[in-house]
C-alpha cells in the first residue's frame, strides 16, 4: 500500500545511446505498465485484424539470430499489420532480402513487407532512421499500392476496401532534434536536413516538413476514397502541460486525425522508458473509430525489445474493410410508409370490410355505452381488452396481407424475379447431385420465384441442366432491358401514388420519388461521414475495482451494480456511510477501504498498486445484458436506497393511491396538518400546493379524446420515432387516422382508460435501451437508458400534456419557469442569463449565481407527485389513475441499441433551501456539476475592476450531516449550458473557441469524403450552417473571429463546389444580383440570425423582451444619450468599456447595425428626456465634437455616472444661465428617481477632465483656466422647463398652485399658499411622487415656510397631435354618435414600380337608407409616403386600410358602438381577427400591421366585426371576364404576328415594337369620381375638402350590396392614387400623415432609408455584402457609382436565382473574368498569350473572337444553339434573328464595329457580354 497523497513524477534524465554502445543511465526509470484495453489472444476466425506498432531502436536482424525478435514477437502476438519505426538499418538490396526470407520461414510467403531509408553513401549496416511495415495472412491479398519515401521517414500501403473505399496505413519516424539542437553530422535529423536543401528548401526544418508532406499525401489518398490510419513516433505530445507540440496538434486537426487511445481512454500513457510523454501513437480518421474493439499499449519488454512500448489496435475486420460513404441508404422494416400512398389506400381498404365483418366498430359502440351506464366493472373491464385485442389482431392480418415488400428503386421485379429463378435452379441442381432432399430454404426461395421445387428434383440431370440455361439466358434477356424495365415499373409506381392520392400529375410524383431517394442516400451518407456509422452494443466496460478515491472532490466511491455510490467526506480523514449516485471522476484511483466501528464511518487504508487495466470488456451477450439490468434496476432504486428525504412521512401518505388519497385533497385545499412534525421548507413546499382561486375557476381537463383530436395527435407525430418492439409502429396508426371512419372507433378506445381510471394491458410494457451518451465510451455507469413504450399510449401521452400545459399557462405561472412552456426555446433562456450579466455590468450591480444540475432527476421523479400537482389545474382523477396505474405496472425489459461575505451567505441559503426542496420531492442536486460565479467590482487606483477570485466558499449541506465544497468559477470562465458558453464578464473567446472547434471537427471530416458538388453544399446547408447559426443567437464576435470562421468553411466547401479557394471574398460573400455566389458569411450570419430574434421577441413581449428592455435600459442610462441607442446607430459608443472590458452583446451589435445603416426601434424601449428648451445630452454633444479619444470619454462618462446627470439640465442652475459652483470636485452627487450605476467617487483628475470636456462644449468663452470647483458659464442659456419627468433631485419645484420642497433626507413634501400673493407656501402633505408639470425654481426657507415668488412658466411647446392616417377627400357625417358605422377599404398595388396606395370609405346612415343617400367620409393615402419599407404587397395595402379605416373614426372624433368592416383579402381579414399566439409569426410578412391593428382594436372604445367582400363585383362574371382575357389576348397576339412580319419584312429590327392597345372598358371614357378627387387633392391640397359621394357616379351594371359599393367606390380611387404617382416624377408637398412605427408594433427594423417587414434575412445580407461588392467593383473596373447603379440588379438577380447552382457558379466566373483563360493563368505561369493565335493577352473578351479556326467553328456552333433554344422558348424570330446577327458582328467584326457598339455601353467591352444577360 502507498499513503493516499499526490505526488509528482520526477523528470528523467537521459542520453541517446548508440547502437554499439550501453545507455547511460543518469536516473532511474519505472517500468511502463500496460495501459488501456487488455491484449487477448488470438483465436481461430474471431474476426479480428491486430494492428501494432513500436519503434523498435534498431532490428536485430545481423545479430546472429536466425530471426529477428521482432518477427518473432509479430507471430507470438497474432499481428497482421506490423509498423516499426527507427530500424537503424540502411535498406539495401541485400538487406530486404535478408529481411524478407526471415518473413517467409515464419508466415510461409503470405507476407508484404515495405522498407525506408535514406541511401546509404557506404557500405554500412548502421543508419540512423528509417521504417518498416509487414502485413501478414489474407490481408496480403487486399495490398493496392506500396510507397516509401526517398528520405526514408515514412511508408505507407493502400489496401482495397468495398464500395471503392479503401484504408491507407502509414509507418513514419518525425526526428526529435531541430535547428536549436546540437545534432550531430550522421543523425536522422542532418541526413534529412541535407536532403530537403536539396530538393531548394532554404530554412529546412525535418520536423515541420515531414507534417507538411504527410499532410499533402493524406489528402490526396483521400480524394482517392482511403481513410488513413499513421503510426509515428511523434516525439512530441501535444496534450502536454509544460510543452506542447502545437505542431502536431494542427497537424491532426488538418489531416482529420485523433488519438484514438485519448479517445477512447481520456489519457496518454507515457511510451518512452526514459521520458515522461506519450510519443509514439496511432492516428486514425475519426469515421473508423467506431471499429476498434480494443485499443491499448504494451508494458515494458511485452513487445520488441526496445526502449519504447508497443501500441496496438484490433479492429473489427468486418468494419474497418466495409466502406462508410457509400453503402446505400437504408431503412428500418416496415410493411409501408406514408409515402407510399398506394399501399397506404391499399392497407385502409382492406382493412375497413376487415373490421366492419369483426362488428370492431359496433363492439366499441357498445363497450362506451356499458361504461357509460356501469361505469369500470371486472366485465367491462374484460369486455375492452377483448375488443381491443380483436383490433389489433385484426390489424395485424391486414399488415400482413397487404404489406410486403417490394424492392425498392435500384431494381425491377422482374429482374429479381429472374435472378431469384436462377439461383433456385443452381440449389435444386446441388441438391440432385448430392441425392439430398430439398431443404427448407429452397423451398421458401422456389415460392418467392413461383416455382415447384419438387417438379425441378424430378428432371433427370441433363434436363435440369437445360432448364438451368433457360434460367439464366432469361435473366440475361431482363439485364439487358433492367432500365427499361426499371424505368416502366418506377413509372407503374408513380401511378399508382398519384391515383391514390387523386393527382393526376403521375410524372411530378415520379420526379419527387426521384428527389427523395437521391435525397436519403445523401442524408445518410453525409450523416455516416460526420457521426460515423452506427453499430450495435456488442459490449461494455466495467471496473476491476470496488473503492476509488478522488483527490479533487474528496469523496470515496464503490461501485455498485453499473452505478457509482458517491460517500461524502466529514472534513476529519473519513466518509459518511450515506451516498449519492455520481460519475466516476478522471482523477480516481483504486483505494482500499475499511470500515470503523467505533465511528461508524469509513475510511481509506490506501491507494492499491496500479492494476494492470482500470476498466476490463464484457462481450457475452447474456452477460451485457445482466449488467445492463442492474444498473437499470439500481437506477430505479436509488431514492429509496439513497434514504431520500423524499421518504418522510408525510410525504409517503401524500403519495398514496397515486397521488390521489385524503391527504392530497387536504393538501390541496390547504388544511394545515399538525398531527406530525415537519421541516420549514416542507411546510412551505406543501402550503404553496395549495390550489388558489385562479387554479378552481380553471375548466376540468378530462380524458376524452374526440376524433377530430385523435387525428392531429397522430398527424402531429413523427413516422420515424421508435416503438416497443411488439407493438404497431406509427406508420399504421398514422395511416389509419387519416380515415375519419376509423379515427371514431378508435378514438373511443384510447379515450376509455383515461376517462374511467383504469390500465389497458396492451399499455405496460417497456423495453430500456441502453445507449451511448458519448461515442466511443462504454463504461457502464456512463450509458444512457431510454425507454420505449407503445404509440398509441405514448402519443395519447403527449396530447394531454399539451392540454396540461396549457391549463397550466392559464393559470398565471411564474414567467421565468422555461422548461417544459410552448413558445419557448433554449436561446430564450440563455439570452435572459446573457441579459442578467450585461445588466449587472452596465449598472456596476453585482450578482452572484449558482448553476445547479440534478442526479437522474427522470429516474427519481414520483409520478404521485406529478399528479397532486396535476390536481391543482383541475385535471380529472380518472386520467390520472390510468396513467399511474400504467407506469406502475410497467413491464420493463432491457435491449442495446446503436450509440447514439453577507451576499454569498445568501446565496448559499438560497441554493440550501433549493437543495431542501428537491431532496423533499424525489430529486436530488448533483454537488459535483453545480458550480457558483459572481460578478463584483473592486477599486483599483481610482476605477472599477473585476474581482477574479475569492477565498470564500459555498458550502452545501446534503442533509445527513455531509457537507460539498461548491465549485467556484471566476467571471472569465464559461458558464456552460443550452449550447452556450457564456461567460459573465461577456469574453466571448471560450463560445468561439468551442463553436469553431466544433465546426472544425465537422468539417475536417467532409474535407475529407467522396462528395460531389450537390452533396458538399446539403451537407454545408443542412449541417455545417444550423449548427453555426444556433451558436449565433447570442455572439458579439468580431471580424478577426468571423474571418476565421470564413477560413475554415472556404477552405473545407469552395473546392468541394468547385471553386477556387482563393477566389475574392467579395464575389463568394458577394449577392447574386452583381454576380456574386452568395456563400455564406459568417458576420452576416450573425446579423440574420440576431436581429429577426429580437425582432421576434420584443414582438411577442413575454418575458425575454423584459430582460432584454432591461438591459437595454441600464445601458441607455451607461452611456448617457437621451436618444434610444438601438435607433439613433450613427453616434459611435465605443467608450462604454474600459481597457480589459468587454462592450457586450448589444453595443456590439449596435455597432454592426451601423455598419449596415440600420437601426432598431423599439416601442418599449425607456429614454431620459430632455428637461428644457436648449438643453442637450452632456455625452451626445461630446461625441458629435469629436475632440475626445475615447479613453479621455470613458474617463469623463465615469465621472458623470458618479455626479449623477444625464443633460446639461442636471448640472445647470434653476435659472439655466451657469453651472454652479462646487459641480466638479467630488462634493457634489445629484439625487435621482432613476437607477444610475452604483459607482464610487473617481479620482479628482476624472472630474477634472469632464469639467475640460464640457467647457470645450457647453462652455466655450469660460476661463480656460480656473479652480476645479468654480462655476462655469453656459454659452446659450437655458430656457423654459418641458413639462417631463426630471431626471434629478432638485430642492423645491413650482406647479401651477403648489410648491413642492425636498428635504435633506430626501423627502418630498407639498406645499400650499395660505395667503395668495405674499409667496409663502406652507406644509400640507408628504407626496411620493412629482407632477410632470412641476419644474425647479430658486427659493429661499424662512423656518419652516418656503418663500418664492417665481411663477409657473413651462415651455409652451406640447405633444404634437396625433396626424390624420390619410388625406380627407369628402366628409358628410354631421353626427359623430352615431352608434353604427361601416367602413370599407381597398388598395391598389403595383408590385414592379413598388407604388401602392389605400383608399377606405366611412359611412354612418341610417339604418335601410340607400347607400347613394347616406353621409359618408372618404380618404385616401399614397402608402410610400407614410411607409417606406423593403417590399410592398397587396397584403399589406388591405392591412393598411383595415388599420387606417379604424384610425380615422378616432381622428374624426366619431364614438360608435359598433363598427362594421369590410375587407376583400380574405387573410387580412382571418388575421385581424385571430391574434398572434406564437412567436414565430412576429416575423411573417407584414406582421408589423396586424400587430397594429390589434393594438388599436383592443384599445378602442367601440367593438369592431371585420368581414370579407369579394372585390371588383362591378365587373362581369367569372366566365365572362375570362372570355373577355381571351379574346384580349388573341387580338394582341395577332396584331403582334402582323407587326413582326412588316417588320421581318422591311427589317426593321431597331424600330419594332409593342403597340398593343391597353385594355379597356367600354365605358372608360366615363367621368370616374375617384380621378377628380384625387386631383382636387393633388392640385389644391391646402383647399376644403369636398363633400361628394364617390360612389354616385359609377355606372351600376348589377345590384350590389352595400359593402360591394363600397369596395368598389374605394378601388376606383386607390387605383387613382397610383396612377398619378406614376405619372408624375415627384409628387408636391402633402400634409403630415401618420406614419411607421405605427403604436403597437412594438419594434421594427429599419436598414438604409426603408422599415423591413418581410424577408428579413435576405435584406440583412444585402445590406452587410453589397458595399463589398461594390468596392471590388471599382476597383477592379474602374466604375463609378452611377455606371454600377445602372445594372439592371433586379433582373439579373431575378433570373440568376431561377438557375441551378452550378450555373450560378458559371455565371459568376464569366461576369468577374474568373475563368482560367491566360490572363488569369499569368499568375502562375507569366505567359499570358492566346494558344491560338498571336494574341498577346488571352482575356474572356478575345476567347470570344479568337480567329483560330476552332475557335470560329465552336462560335458557330453556339449561335446555332442560341437560335435553336430561343425558338423552342417561343421567342419571336425576329428577335431571335436580331440577336443571332448581333452576337456574330460582335464576334467577327473588326476594331471599328467594336468600338462603336461598345461605347454604347458604359460598364466596359469586357463585361458587355458577361453583364447583358439579364432582360
Amino acid at each position: 500500500m502507498t499513503p493516499l497523497t499526490k505526488t509528482k513524477r520526477p523528470t528523467p534524465r537521459w542520453t541517446q545511446p548508440t547502437i554499439d554502445q550501453t545507455p547511460i543511465i543518469t536516473k532511474r526509470y519505472t517500468n511502463i505498465p500496460p495501459a488501456g484495453d487488455p491484449l487477448l489472444e488470438r483465436q481461430q476466425d474471431d474476426g479480428i485484424f491486430r494492428q501494432a506498432y513500436q519503434n523498435i531502436h534498431s532490428t536485430d536482424m545481423h545479430t546472429g539470430l536466425d530471426i529477428a525478435s521482432e518477427i518473432e514477437v509479430v507471430q507470438d502476438l497474432g499481428i497482421n499489420l506490423m509498423g516499426m519505426s527507427e530500424t537503424n538499418r540502411p535498406w539495401t538490396p541485400g538487406n530486404k532480402s535478408l529481411y524478407d526470407m526471415m518473413m517467409n520461414n515464419v508466415f510461409g510467403g503470405k507476407v508484404t513487407t515495405l522498407y525506408s531509408s535514406a541511401p546509404s553513401e557506404f557500405d554500412c549496416n548502421y543508419q540512423p532512421g528509417g521504417n518498416l511495415m509487414t502485413i501478414n495472412g489474407p490481408a496480403t491479398g487486399r495490398v493496392k499500392e506500396r510507397r516509401s519515401d526517398k528520405m526514408g521517414r515514412y511508408c505507407y500501403v493502400t489496401m482495397r476496401g468495398r464500395r471503392d473505399e479503401g484504408i491507407a496505413f502509414f509507418t513514419a519516424y518525425r526526428v526529435c532534434q531541430d535547428d536549436t539542437s546540437n545534432a550531430g553530422p550522421n543523425t536522422a535529423y542532418a541526413r534529412e536536413r541535407d536532403a530537403l536543401r536539396v530538393l531548394g528548401h532554404h530554412r529546412p526544418n525535418p520536423r515541420q516538413q515531414i507534417l507538411d508532406d504527410l499532410l499533402e499525401l493524406i489528402h490526396g489518398l483521400r480524394t482517392l476514397g482511403f481513410r488513413t490510419i499513421l503510426m509515428m513516433d511523434c516525439n512530441g505530445d501535444p496534450w502536454s502541460e509544460k510543452n506542447p507540440d502545437k505542431a502536431l496538434l494542427q497537424f491532426m486537426q488538418d489531416a482529420n486525425l485523433v488519438d484514438i487511445f485519448r479517445e477512447r481512454h481520456g489519457e496518454s500513457p507515457r511510451t518512452y522508458m526514459r521520458g515522461s510523454k506519450c510519443l509514439d501513437r496511432i492516428l486514425v480518421s475519426p469515421a473508423l473509430a467506431p471499429h476498434a474493439k480494443r485499443v491499448g499499449y504494451l508494458g515494458t519488454h511485452e513487445g520488441a525489445y526496445s526502449d519504447h512500448v508497443m501500441a496496438y489496435i484490433d479492429w473489427d475486420v468486418r468494419g474497418l474493410f466495409q466502406g462508410i460513404i457509400n453503402r446505400p441508404a437504408t431503412f428500418n422494416h416496415r410493411q409501408f410508409r406514408l409515402a407510399q400512398s398506394d399501399k397506404v389506400q391499399h392497407f385502409i381498404d382492406e382493412l375497413i370490410p376487415a373490421i366492419q365483418s369483426n362488428n370492431i366498430d359496433g363492439r366499441t359502440a357498445k363497450l362506451a355505452e356499458r361504461f357509460a351506464a356501469d361505469g369500470l366493472t371486472k366485465e367491462n373491464y374484460e369486455f375492452y381488452h377483448n375488443v381491443y385485442t380483436m383490433m389489433l389482431e385484426t390489424i395485424r392480418a391486414v399488415l400482413q396481407k397487404v404489406g410486403r415488400r417490394k424492392f425498392g428503386y435500384l431494381r425491377s421485379p422482374e429482374l429479381t424475379t429472374a435472378g431469384r429463378r436462377v439461383g433456385v435452379h443452381k440449389q435444386a441442381q446441388d441438391c440432385q447431385q448430392r441425392g439430398a432432399p430439398a431443404t427448407d430454404a429452397l423451398r421458401k426461395r422456389a415460392e418467392l420465384a413461383d416455382l415447384d421445387v419438387d417438379a425441378l428434383l424430378s428432371l433427370d440431370a441433363k434436363s435440369l441442366r437445360l432448364s438451368l440455361r433457360r434460367a439464366r439466358r432469361h435473366l440475361w434477356t431482363v439485364q439487358k432491358g433492367c432500365a427499361d424495365a426499371r424505368l416502366a415499373w418506377l413509372e407503374e409506381v408513380a401511378q399508382d401514388r398519384a391515383r391514390a392520392e387523386g393527382d393526376p400529375d403521375w410524372e411530378k410524383k415520379l420526379r419527387d420519388m426521384k428527389r427523395a431517394t437521391k435525397a436519403r442516400a445523401a442524408n445518410k451518407k453525409i450523416t455516416d461521414i460526420i457521426k460515423g456509422p452506427r453499430r450495435p452494443l456488442d459490449c461494455i466496460r466495467v471496473p476491476t475495482a470496488t473503492w476509488y478515491y478522488s483527490y479533487d472532490a474528496h469523496e470515496i466511491y464503490r461501485y455498485d451494480q453499473g452505478s457509482f455510490e458517491a460517500y461524502p467526506s466529514d472534513r476529519r480523514g473519513q466518509f459518511f456511510t450515506h451516498h449519492t449516485l455520481k460519475v466516476l471522476p478522471d482523477d480516481a484511483v483504486a483505494v482500499e477501504v475499511l470500515f470503523d466501528e467505533e465511528s461508524q464511518r469509513f475510511e481509506v487504508d490506501g491507494v492499491l498498486a496500479h492494476p494492470g487495466q482500470m476498466w476490463t470488456d464484457i462481450t457475452t451477450p447474456t452477460e451485457v445484458e445482466a449488467a445492463l439490468l442492474e444498473r437499470n434496476r439500481r437506477h430505479l432504486e436509488q431514492t429509496v436506497l439513497e434514504e431520500s428525504a423524499s421518504l418522510h412521512p408525510v410525504l409517503a401518505a401524500l403519495r398514496e393511491d397515486h397521488g390521489l388519497s385524503p391527504m392530497a385533497d387536504r393538501v390541496l385545499a390547504g388544511e394545515p396538518i399538525t398531527d406530525i412534525e415537519i421541516p420549514t421548507t416542507l411546510a412551505e413546499w406543501l402550503r404553496c400546493m395549495k390550489q388558489n382561486d385562479r387554479e378552481k375557476e380553471l375548466p376540468p381537463c378530462v380524458g376524452s379524446i374526440d376524433p377530430a383530436q385523435y387525428q392531429a395527435m397522430f398527424r402531429a407525430a413523427d413516422e420515424k420515432t421508435s416503438t416497443h418492439p411488439n407493438a404497431l409502429h406509427y406508420t399504421v396508426w398514422k395511416a389509419m387516422a387519416l380515415h375519419p371512419f376509423l379515427a371514431k372507433f378508435q378514438s373511443i378506445l384510447i379515450s376509455l382508460p383515461s376517462l374511467y381510471g383504469f390500465s389497458n394491458r396492451y399499455w405496460e410494457e417497456m423495453t430500456d435501451y441502453m445507449l451511448e451518451k458519448k461515442p466511443g465510451d462504454r463504461r457502464v455507469h456512463r450509458m444512457r437508458i431510454i425507454g420505449l413504450v407503445c404509440p398509441e399510449f405514448n402519443t395519447a401521452l403527449k396530447h394531454f400534456a399539451r392540454q396540461f400545459t396549457r391549463t397550466y399557462e392559464r393559470a398565471n405561472p411564474v414567467t421565468f419557469s422555461m422548461g417544459h412552456a410552448p413558445n419557448r426555446q433554449a436561446q430564450d433562456l440563455a439570452m435572459i442569463k446573457l441579459c442578467t450579466y450585461e445588466t449587472s455590468r452596465a449598472g456596476y450591480r453585482p450578482i452572484a449565481t449558482t448553476q445547479y444540475d440534478l442526479s437522474a432527476c427522470f429516474d427519481r421523479l414520483y409520478y404521485e407527485t406529478t399528479n397532486l400537482n396535476l390536481l391543482r389545474l383541475n385535471v380529472a382523477k380518472p386520467l390520472l389513475r390510468a396513467r399511474a396505474l400504467i407506469i406502475s405496472r410497467m413491464r420493463r425489459s432491457t435491449d442495446r441499441r446503436n450509440p447514439g461575505q453577507g451576499g454569498l451567505r445568501k446565496l448559499e441559503k438560497s441554493a440550501q433551501i433549493w437543495n431542501e426542496l428537491e431532496n423533499w420531492t424525489g430529486g436530488s442536486v448533483a454537488f459535483h456539476k453545480t458550480n457558483w460565479q459572481f460578478l463584483a467590482w473592486e477599486l483599483v487606483k481610482g476605477r472599477l475592476q473585476l474581482i477574479y477570485e475569492t477565498d470564500e466558499e459555498l458550502v452545501m449541506k446534503d442533509g445527513k450531516g455531509g457537507v460539498a465544497v461548491i465549485k467556484f468559477l471566476p467571471p472569465d470562465e464559461p458558464n456552460v449550458g443550452l449550447g452556450f458558453r457564456l461567460c459573465p464578464n461577456g469574453d466571448q473567446r471560450p463560445h468561439f473557441e468551442a463553436t469553431i472547434k466544433a465546426i472544425r471537427g465537422v468539417c475536417s471530416s467532409i474535407s475529407g469524403a467522396h462528395l460531389n458538388e450537390s452533396e458538399a453544399r446539403q451537407a454545408l446547408y443542412q449541417r455545417v450552417i444550423p449548427k453555426l447559426v444556433y451558436a449565433l443567437h447570442l455572439t458579439s464576435w468580431a471580424t478577426d473571429q468571423c474571418d476565421s470562421m470564413n477560413r475554415l468553411l472556404r477552405e473545407t466547401f469552395l473546392p468541394l463546389m468547385r471553386m477556387n479557394r482563393n477566389m475574392p471574398k467579395a464575389v463568394v460573400y458577394g449577392p447574386l444580383e452583381y454576380g456574386g455566389i452568395a456563400f455564406p458569411e459568417v458576420m452576416s450570419l450573425q446579423d440574420e440570425t440576431q436581429l429577426p430574434y429580437l425582432l421576434k421577441e420584443f414582438r411577442w413581449d413575454k418575458s425575454v423582451a423584459n430582460a432584454m428592455l432591461t438591459t437595454l435600459d441600464q445601458l441607455q442610462m451607461r452611456v448617457g444619450f437621451v436618444r434610444p441607442i438601438m435607433e439613433f446607430t450613427s453616434l459611435p459608443i465605443r467608450y462604454a468599456s474600459t481597457k480589459g472590458e468587454f462592450d457586450g452583446y448589444f453595443l456590439s451589435l449596435r455597432q454592426r447595425l451601423a455598419d449596415i445603416d440600420g437601426s432598431l426601434w423599439l416601442e418599449d424601449a425607456w429614454t431620459p428626456t430632455l428637461q428644457r428648451e436648449g438643453d442637450a445630452s452632456i455625452m451626445e454633444r461630446l461625441v458629435e465634437s469629436n475632440l475626445f479619444s475615447p479613453s479621455v470619454l470613458n474617463r469623463a462618462n465615469n465621472a458623470r455616472l458618479y455626479l449623477r446627470v444625464i443633460t446639461i439640465a442636471d448640472l445647470a442652475s434653476e435659472k439655466g444661465h451657469y453651472i454652479p459652483d462646487g459641480r466638479f470636485d467630488g462634493t457634489f452627487q445629484a439625487g435621482s428617481d432613476l437607477l444610475f450605476p452604483d459607482i464610487p467617487c473617481p479620482p479628482r483628475k476624472d472630474l477634472a477632465l469632464l469639467k475640460q470636456c464640457i467647457q470645450r462644449t457647453f462652455c466655450i468663452f469660460a476661463p480656460p483656466y480656473q479652480r476645479l470647483a468654480y462655476s462655469l458659464p453656459l454659452d446659450k442659456p437655458l430656457g423654459k422647463w418641458h413639462k417631463t419627468r426630471r431626471n434629478v433631485w432638485y430642492d423645491c419645484y413650482r406647479s401651477s398652485d403648489k410648491l413642492f420642497f425636498r428635504t435633506i433626507e430626501g423627502e418630498l413634501r407639498e406645499h400650499r399658499q395660505r395667503t395668495p400673493g405674499t409667496g409663502f407656501y406652507h406644509f400640507h402633505e408628504t407626496v411620493s411622487t412629482l407632477p410632470d408639470d412641476a419644474h425647479p425654481i430658486p427659493h429661499r426657507q424662512v423656518g419652516s415656510a418656503v418663500w418664492s415668488q417665481r411663477p409657473h412658466d413651462l415651455s409652451l411647446t406640447t405633444n404634437p397631435a396625433v396626424p390624420p392616417p390619410g388625406h380627407l377627400l369628402g366628409n358628410t357625417i354631421t353626427d359623430p354618435t352615431r352608434e353604427t358605422i361601416t367602413i370599407a377599404g381597398d388598395g391598389s398595388v403595383h408590385i414592379k414600380e413598388q407604388v401602392s396606395a389605400a383608399a377606405w370609405l366611412v359611412t354612418s346612415g341610417e339604418p335601410g337608407a340607400a347607400f347613394e343617400e347616406e353621409e359618408t367620409a372618404m380618404a385616401t393615402v399614397l402608402l410610400e409616403d407614410v411607409e417606406r419599407v423593403n417590399a410592398t404587397s397587396s397584403y399589406r395595402s388591405e392591412a393598411n386600410n383595415v388599420f387606417r379605416g379604424l384610425a380615422h373614426i378616432q381622428y374624426l372624433g366619431l364614438t360608435p358602438k359598433e363598427v362594421a368592416q369590410w375587407c376583400d383579402n380574405e387573410q387580412v381579414v382571418k388575421d385581424s381577427e385571430t391574434p398572434l399566439d406564437t412567436p414565430k409569426k412576429m416575423l411573417h410578412a407584414d406582421a408589423d400591421m396586424i400587430l397594429a391593428i390589434h393594438h388599436l382594436r383592443n384599445r378602442a372604445d367601440f367593438h369592431v366585426t371585420l368581414r370579407h367582400v369579394y372585390g371588383h363585383q362591378d365587373t362581369k362574371s367569372i366566365e365572362e371576364r375570362k372570355a373577355k382575357r381571351k379574346e384580349k389576348r388573341a387580338k394582341r397576339d395577332t396584331k403582334r404576328r402582323i407587326l413582326f412580319a412588316s417588320l421581318e419584312e422591311h427589317e426593321l429590327y431597331d424600330n419594332a415594337t409593342d403597340s398593343s392597345p391597353s385594355d379597356t372598358d367600354s365605358d372608360s371614357n366615363a367621368t370616374d369620381p375617384g380621378e377628380a378627387l384625387v386631383h382636387s387633392l393633388i392640385d389644391g391640397c391646402t383647399q376644403q375638402p369636398r363633400t361628394l359621394n364617390p360612389y354616385a357616379t359609377i355606372q351600376k351594371r348589377k345590384q350590389l350590396s352595400k359593402e360591394a359599393k363600397m369596395n368598389v367606390a374605394c378601388d376606383k380611387v386607390a387605383s387613382e392614387t397610383t396612377r398619378l404617382r406614376l405619372e408624375q416624377d415627384e409628387m408636391p408637398p402633402l400634409p403630415e400623415l401618420l406614419c411607421l412605427p405605427l403604436p403597437g408594433q412594438k419594434a421594427m427594423l429599419k436598414v438604409g432609408s426603408r422599415y423591413v417587414t418581410s424577408k428579413h434575412k435576405p435584406t440583412i445580407y444585402k445590406a452587410r455584402r453589397t458595399e463589398p461588392m461594390r468596392i471590388y467593383m471599382r476597383k477592379k473596373y474602374g466604375w463609378t457609382d452611377d455606371e454600377i447603379d445602372s445594372i439592371n440588379e433586379l433582373s439579373i438577380g431575378r433570373v440568376r436565382r431561377r438557375m441551378t447552382h452550378t450555373r450560378q457558379r458559371q455565371t459568376s466566373k464569366i461576369m468577374h473574368g474568373w475563368l482560367p483563360t491566360m490572363h488569369m493563368r499569368r499568375h502562375i505561369t507569366g505567359i499570358s498569350q492566346c494558344p491560338g493565335c498571336t494574341h498577346a493577352d488571352e482575356t474572356i473578351e478575345h476567347l470570344l473572337r479568337c480567329p483560330h479556326p476552332l475557335m470560329a467553328r465552336k462560335r458557330k456552333e453556339v449561335l446555332l444553339q442560341l437560335q435553336k433554344k430561343g425558338l423552342e422558348a417561343r421567342i419571336p424570330r425576329v428577335i431571335v434573328r436580331a440577336l443571332r446577327d448581333v452576337t456574330r458582328k460582335y464576334f467577327d467584326s473588326d476594331d471599328d464595329f467594336h468600338v462603336s457598339h461598345m461605347t454604347e455601353i458604359r460598364l466596359g467591352s469586357s463585361n458587355c457580354c458577361h453583364w447583358s444577360e439579364a432582360p
